[in-house]
């Protein structure tokens, strides 16, 4: 009989997509249990990790109101998740800032690349130490890095969605982490290599940590390089309901897309188990 392997999946709202994926999907994974543990964003980034105590969430009361704790314990089922028994931690939907690498790409031509000649052009060794200023800033806190135990995987929150782009901005109604995208994806700069240089200098850093990053699927993305609009639509909060007005939901998408990031997550976590185990020998 096969061990069970267990995994902790932990993050913001992001988690509900494949949490939803993961209730559908159970029977096709009778060798994984996983374990969620979420809250809103404005919540989450308020949990803390002891690497020493092999714990996450409020470990300390006075970081959140009473009612944010009891949000907290009525999603999860306590305000504390045990990390002892894990064979992989998963940080789901973790901030990247891609949206602050668009920006650059959108004021700046990178010299010696295909990417388009606005204004001013930026040598690579500036833009890699732009880069490098932001990734350094979206490293997952320090009680993760070097972490000794289980591997810990760590993936984006989603890229915007393409059907949030084309909403009619006529009213000034498009958020600024939107409307960014639009001269990007205007000028295929999201499918050109220039923006695959931040997804690959995120997987280099975090390696350099002991973090395994694992990019959101290929499938997941359409033409323009965003994420496919059928992604969003239907998208579901933290709660696992489907957002009002989901349809142009920038941040959240639904089961359809949680159960593709949940499917590579486990092949990911598979093969990294199974080299692990290998090296044993």
């Amino acid at each position: 009989m096969k061990k069970v392997k267990k995994i902790a999946m932990i993050g913001p709202s992001h988690v509900a997509a494949v949490k939803k994926a993961a209730d559908a999907l159970a029977g096709q994974y009778p060798d994984y249990e996983i374990s969620f543990f979420t809250a809103p964003g404005p919540v989450f980034r308020h949990f803390r990790v002891s690497k020493a105590k092999r714990v996450f969430g409020v470990l300390r009361k006075r970081d959140l109101t009473r009612k944010k704790r009891e949000l907290v314990a009525q999603l999860n089922g306590d305000i504390k998740l045990s990390l002892a028994d894990f064979d992989a931690i998963v940080l789901y939907g973790h901030t990247i800032k891609e949206n602050i690498n668009a920006q650059i790409l959108r004021r700046f031509s990178i010299d010696g690349t295909d990417h388009r000649k606005p204004r001013r052009t930026i040598s690579m060794a500036a833009y890699k130490a732009m880069m490098d200023e932001i990734i350094q800033q979206v490293l997952p806190a320090r009680g993760w890095r070097k972490w000794e135990g289980p591997p810990v995987f760590v993936t984006p929150a989603p890229r915007v969605a393409e059907n949030c782009v084309e909403i009619d901005n006529t009213k000034n109604e498009t958020p600024i982490n939107v409307a960014t995208w639009v001269p990007l994806v205007e000028g295929k700069i999201t499918k050109a290599e220039i923006f695959t240089l931040y997804i690959e200098a995120i997987r280099k850093k975090f390696a350099k940590v002991g973090l395994i990053f694992v990019p959101n699927p290929d499938e997941t993305y359409g033409k323009s390089g965003l994420t496919k609009a059928e992604y969003s639509r239907g998208a579901i909060n933290h709660r696992g309901i489907r957002n009002s007005g989901a349809d142009f939901d920038a941040k959240h998408m639904n089961a359809a897309f949680g159960e593709l990031c949940l499917r590579n997550l486990i092949s990911v976590i598979e093969q990294n188990l199974a080299a692990k185990s290998s090296n044993r020998k």
